[in-house]
């Protein structure tokens, strides 16, 4: 299984195994919880230092369990590069038990130097982050997923099928950024009333190129050169009179701080399904569930 770089802007949701019984490859789901963090031990080197590939080779020649040494390294790069504080975990067990769900609030560390024994291995593995945990209380057969995705820590902020299931048991408030805030009008339109331009959507570090771009690319992949709303599937340019409607939404909300926007970071929606996604956003659902609740299937 190929593990590429995330392309993921802003926070990511991970999974994270947890084993239900004594086991050196990762703690229990009650030590886990007990240690305030999430850690494992499936092969020991350090990752910071190398690129994606080289911690493949890494992990194969000091795996602690062959012969999945070149997947567990990619895993355990995974964690040191891309996890980040304000990112989200769910900690699950045998494919389909969901026991936390936490924010992460310390980046990587690996036990570099110690000697370890798999009666330390038990209580707390090699490559960790710190967790704020939550408890599941009813998380039992809580999502199912096939014997292909059973990884040790896996990012599942683009599963579409998935993430909705676990983003239902977050029972509490995330770090700033969850909301959009503010008037029920998306941040990015702009109306002209008495002479005056009213803009409700935030111009700092916003690129118009961006959106741009985004549309232009979105009309060459479209089968018919029109751009197509990617929730309800309406093709604007043909409902209107030939007005291209459609407008670029943020995946990731302006909100959650200065980055880089790329035209992969907008979703093409026409002005009532955009209305519908902030209206959404601004009762508090996240923005990643907004945009899956309102697609017609």
């Amino acid at each position: 299984m190929n593990h590429p770089k995330s392309t993921t802007v802003g926070r990511k949701y991970w999974l994270a195994k947890a084993w239900p019984d004594a086991n050196a490859l990762c703690p229990s789901p009650e030590v886990q919880l007990s240690n305030e963090g999430y850690s494992f031990s499936p092969a020991d080197f350090d990752p910071l230092p190398l690129t994606l590939e080289g911690a493949r080779r890494a992990g194969k020649a000091t795996s602690l369990f062959p012969p999945y040494g070149a997947l567990f390294g990619a895993q355990v790069w995974r964690m040191a590069h891309e996890a980040n504080p304000g990112d989200v975990i769910f900690l699950e067990s045998e494919n389909r038990h969901l026991h936390a769900w936490g924010i992460i609030t310390k980046g990587y560390h690996r036990k570099a130097g110690q000697r370890y024994t798999q009666a330390s291995l038990i209580k707390e593995g090699l490559h960790k982050l710190g967790v704020e945990w939550r408890m599941i209380r009813k998380g039992h057969d809580a999502f199912h997923i096939g014997k292909g995705d059973n990884l040790l820590f896996r990012e599942v902020t683009k599963r579409e099928e998935l993430l909705p299931i676990l983003l239902e048991f977050i029972d509490g408030p995330l770090p700033s950024g969850s909301r959009q805030g503010g008037d029920d009008a998306p941040q990015d339109l702009e109306y002209t009333e008495g002479g005056k331009v009213l803009r409700t959507h935030l111009r700092t570090e916003r690129d118009g190129n961006a959106s741009r771009i985004a549309k232009e690319l979105a009309r060459k992949a479209s089968k018919n050169g029109k751009l197509t709303c990617e929730a309800c599937a309406c093709v604007p340019v043909d409902d209107y009179a030939g007005l291209e409607l459609i407008e670029a939404h943020h995946r990731v909300p302006l909100s959650r701080g200065l980055r880089e926007t790329k035209p992969s970071d907008f979703a093409m929606l026409c002005p009532n399904c955009h209305r519908a996604v902030h209206r959404l956003i601004n009762e508090g659902l996240l923005p990643e569930l907004a945009l899956i609740k309102i697609k017609r299937t």
